[in-house]
């Protein structure tokens, strides 16, 4: 009804299928004429006629995105996406930090759940073995997750990977305990966003001295891209295209 041919829905499968179902169900109902669906595929069709190569079967494009070159630009996209969104300290982390990896769990992700868990913590393990230290928690962090966090911060500098903190309030209680912590301790406080910029306007008033970095997704790629900026192995040279509303302090 909008005007669009092409409906693009990265998320898991059963929403796919079910926008798929709502589609034809609009359809069966006259809500949307079928002659409406054949213009679309009229267009669509015709647009791929005008491509200098036509499309690739599904094996074989899953064939070249899996190809080391498609790997190695995939990775300096990641890379070129890194955004310091806010300059300050914690960031890079000085040898021996703690990071904390919010892992995000259900459905509601549009990655693949099968991939997902401590992905950053993995790729620090990996590039950086035994240069910092890293913990994994749950996407809604509990008083015991919490405990945790800040038994672990005992004596160090910290970085916590938020992820979709807006949907998720009891990552900013997190960050709020953690910042009593190391406040009154004289360590220092990064934070990466693996999602959504917004993310910056929920950090506490008293983390306002701290960085913030926006990788945008969480996904192998990126979280490796992550574990290269902390690691000190590249900078941020993103521009985020979004503005900031400014902090809301709870």
């Amino acid at each position: 009804k909008a005007g669009a041919d092409l409906l693009d829905i990265s998320h898991t499968f059963e929403t796919r299928a079910a926008a798929a179902a709502a589609i034809e169900a609009a359809v069966l109902r006259g809500d949307i004429p079928e002659a409406r669906i054949d213009e679309a595929l009229g267009r669509i069709a015709a647009a791929k006629a005008a491509l200098a190569l036509p499309p690739p079967s599904w094996d074989e494009a899953s064939r070249l995105i899996a190809s080391p070159e498609s790997v190695a630009l995939s990775e300096a996209v990641y890379l070129d996406s890194l955004s310091l969104i806010k300059a300050g300290e914690g960031l890079p982390p000085s040898v021996g930090s703690l990071y904390v990896d919010i892992v995000p769990q259900g459905s509601s992700q549009a990655e693949n759940p099968s991939i997902l868990g401590g992905l950053v913590a993995a790729a620090l393990d990996s590039l950086s073995p035994g240069r910092f230290r890293s913990l994994s928690v749950p996407v809604d962090p509990d008083e015991a997750s919490i405990a945790r966090v800040l038994a672990e911060a005992d004596g160090r500098d910290v970085v916590v990977g938020l992820n979709d903190a807006f949907a998720h309030p009891a990552q900013i209680e997190l960050l709020t305990a953690l910042a009593r912590r190391q406040k009154s301790a004289g360590r220092r406080i990064g934070i990466v966003s693996m999602r959504s910029p917004y993310d910056a306007s929920l950090v506490p008033e008293s983390l306002s001295a701290s960085a913030f970095l926006c990788a945008y997704e969480y996904t192998r790629a990126s979280a490796r891209c992550v574990a290269r900026y902390l690691a000190g192995a590249v900078s941020a040279s993103g521009y985020c295209p979004v503005s900031i509303p400014p902090a809301v302090h709870n």
